[in-house]
């Protein structure tokens, strides 16, 4: 129990860890801060595993195709952009590894989905992509390893990406919507997500309690779940408009 303990302790604090693995099991679940806590961070610690993942069904798709048809670009650079600065705003503050964590591995798989975006479209303008992903990196590479940006500017992209996420996704729903359909959008990529933003609002509320962050992962739970309603509807219609045509067409003889 001892070891216990000790490995606890550094994520719901060793009060809690003490409660839940001190021996006396008739009181375990008593307090409800701890109670709380420790489903936040069983919780947190699914989404992060979860997201090494939650691109690899989109990336797949698109390979498996070869084909980026359905897909908005700039939806996905502006998501990029997103889970970049979310990823900073945590870690300039320090804030648990459990409540950002994903953002890191997110904004990796998008890089990759951009890379084949550009790589499968052959309207793709080289030039942009290369100074695109230049800044990007060089970006980074300030922000993580240096002093060069001060507090104010992680504050103000934390703010500014609450309007650049609800953009991004708001852009994809267009268009779906325009398109009557969702090309070869992920269901599970977007469901996943869906579920990350949700188990993310319960984490904020009960580890940092940050309203920037707590606003952010809440309209983007609306917009993944109105997504995540369009790949079901589209599909279940293509699906019942090919049976039709499929009823419809003359039997060969």
């Amino acid at each position: 129990m001892a070891s216990l303990i000790v490995t606890a302790a550094p994520y719901i604090g060793e009060a809690c860890a003490n409660r839940f693995f001190g021996g006396d099991l008739r009181h375990v679940f008593d307090d409800m801060h701890c109670n709380v806590l420790a489903l936040s961070k069983t919780l947190g610690f699914s989404v992060v595993i979860m997201c090494l993942v939650l691109k690899l069904p989109q990336i797949l798709t698109i390979m498996k195709h070869r084909s980026v048809k359905g897909i908005s670009q700039s939806a996905f650079a502006l998501e990029l952009w997103s889970y970049s600065v979310a990823f900073l705003y945590g870690f300039v503050n320090d804030h648990p590894f459990t409540a950002y964590g994903e953002m890191s591995t997110l904004a990796l798989q998008d890089v990759i989905v951009m890379f084949l975006l550009f790589w499968f479209n052959p309207n793709g303008n080289t030039a942009v992509y290369a100074v695109g992903f230049a800044g990007y990196f060089t970006f980074m590479f300030l922000a993580i390893f240096t002093d060069v940006l001060p507090m104010s500017v992680f504050t103000t992209l934390q703010a500014s990406s609450i309007v650049v996420s609800a953009t991004s996704k708001s852009m994809q729903i267009y268009q779906n919507f325009r398109d009557q359909g969702t090309g070869f959008l992920s269901l599970g990529s977007f469901a996943m997500a869906l579920y990350g933003c949700v188990v993310r609002m319960l984490t904020t509320f009960a580890e940092v309690n940050d309203m920037l962050v707590m606003l952010s992962f809440g309209l983007s739970t609306f917009l993944n779940f109105v997504i995540v309603a369009q790949i079901i509807y589209y599909k279940g219609e293509a699906g019942a408009s090919a049976a039709t045509r499929k009823k419809r067409s003359p039997k060969a003889d």
